[in-house]
């Protein structure tokens, strides 16, 4: 699916990356249903009923804007992508073991791979497979590899690279041969070199927190402040090396007190601002899917209320919140928000009372790190290059402890 790019579309990336993931997502769901009746596979739903527990009460929230939403054209498109979303990680998570799901989604390594490399034959000029149309911030937009949008990329490789480490720590601890660990230390930099040119600065924090947290749990306690030291240094040093996200990181902190924090997250308090209007206006929510409708008319009503907006982003309009918890306050209201924290509790006390030191458990510690900041200041959520991968690792949070994990 990360591979997928459908040139004659107007969205060439993001929409055949979804249709592709939701067909294949559907198709997998099938086998498993086939596989039920002919009895040679039975769900044992009771060893998931956290993941039920949580799922279930915030689908039928959801699904209520069947009867009100005010935009029913957005609504739907976006409710048949949540319900197919749901269904997948339920199904996945029934039918497979965490060992299993594990495995499954490690393989993001592999176009993790290839996405970087031709990011950077992009960012160096070598081979540019796409035509953009010039213009004075478009030298970091044309790095997109296949994900379609730098950001996208940037996101999609903090993940791989994640996977990347985990690979090597564990080829390390069984004793891996110099030329393995070689192999993995490479691919880990490539794809940490592909996302320093995206210049994406969410994505590089999102790989900084979720590599503190993956070597915090491989480490003894001794090492631990070495390890946040060590990814401060890490983080530094990325920006120090690599010129244009060293430019891009100058060019705000330079121009902060001048153009203000907004500058320096490149217009997206408009958008939180927008968010929490339309919460406060719609306190049930404005209905899953209706923030790309709504944006422009509550932006307008605060306009007129003499809010000032971000001047570089005054013809466009913002189809995400870039914020994953905004969004969701705003489309699903008060009640939506509450039971996405009681799903999140869950989660949390599903991963706390399977503490224990693991490749499972660093996994689904790591990533969720990485995700978390990635849902403050973009929408992994959204895209389905970081989404499905996203499914697997909450498919594993919430088996984790089950009797299957053996």
């Amino acid at each position: 699916m990360p591979l997928v790019v459908l040139r004659q579309h107007i969205d060439a990336f993001a929409l055949p990356k979804l249709m592709y993931s939701e067909l294949l997502g559907i198709l997998s769901l099938c086998s498993l249903l086939a596989a039920w009746f002919e009895g040679s596979w039975k769900p044992r739903l009771l060893d998931r009923k956290d993941l039920l527990w949580a799922v279930l009460p915030l689908s039928v929230w959801v699904s209520v804007g069947l009867l009100t939403a005010e935009h029913p054209l957005h609504f739907h498109t976006a409710w048949v992508d949540w319900l197919i979303g749901i269904a997948c990680l339920v199904g996945w998570a029934v039918a497979f073991p965490p060992a299993t799901l594990q495995r499954l989604f490690e393989y993001v390594r592999w176009p993790g791979l290839v996405l970087a490399a031709l990011g950077v034959l992009q960012f160096h000029g070598l081979y540019q497979p796409f035509q953009f149309d010039s213009g004075a911030d478009t030298a970091r937009l044309k790095v997109t590899s296949l994900a379609g949008a730098a950001g996208d990329l940037g996101a999609f490789l903090a993940i791989a690279c994640l996977v990347w480490q985990l690979r090597w720590l564990r080829a390390r601890r069984s004793g891996g041969a110099s030329a393995t660990l070689a192999a993995i230390a490479g691919a880990t930099l490539l794809c940490l070199y592909g996302l320093a040119v995206t210049q994406t600065l969410t994505a590089a924090a999102a790989l900084a927190l979720g590599s503190t947290v993956l070597w915090l749990r491989e480490v003894p306690k001794r090492r631990r402040v070495a390890v946040v030291l060590g990814s401060v240094a890490g983080l530094v040093l990325l920006v120090a090396l690599v010129g244009p996200l060293r430019e891009r990181v100058w060019a705000k902190v330079e121009r902060a007190d001048e153009a203000g924090l907004n500058f320096v997250l490149s217009g997206r308090l408009d958008a939180w601002r927008v968010a929490s209007r339309m919460l406060l206006d719609h306190p049930l929510g404005i209905g899953h899917g209706a923030f790309r409708a709504d944006y422009v008319p509550t932006k307008l009503a605060l306009a007129e209320e003499g809010e000032a907006f971000y001047r570089g982003h005054l013809y466009p309009t913002f189809a995400q919140a870039h914020n994953e918890f905004l969004q969701a306050a705003a489309e699903w209201g008060w009640v939506g928000l509450g039971l996405l924290g009681w799903a999140l509790y869950l989660l949390l006390r599903r991963l706390g009372a399977n503490s224990g030191r693991s490749d499972l458990n660093s996994l689904v510690w790591s990533q969720l790190a990485a995700y978390l900041v990635l849902s403050l200041t973009h929408f992994p959520w959204h895209i389905a290059l970081t989404g499905y991968p996203g499914l697997l690792v909450l498919g594993i949070g919430y088996s984790l402890g089950s009797e299957e994990e053996s």
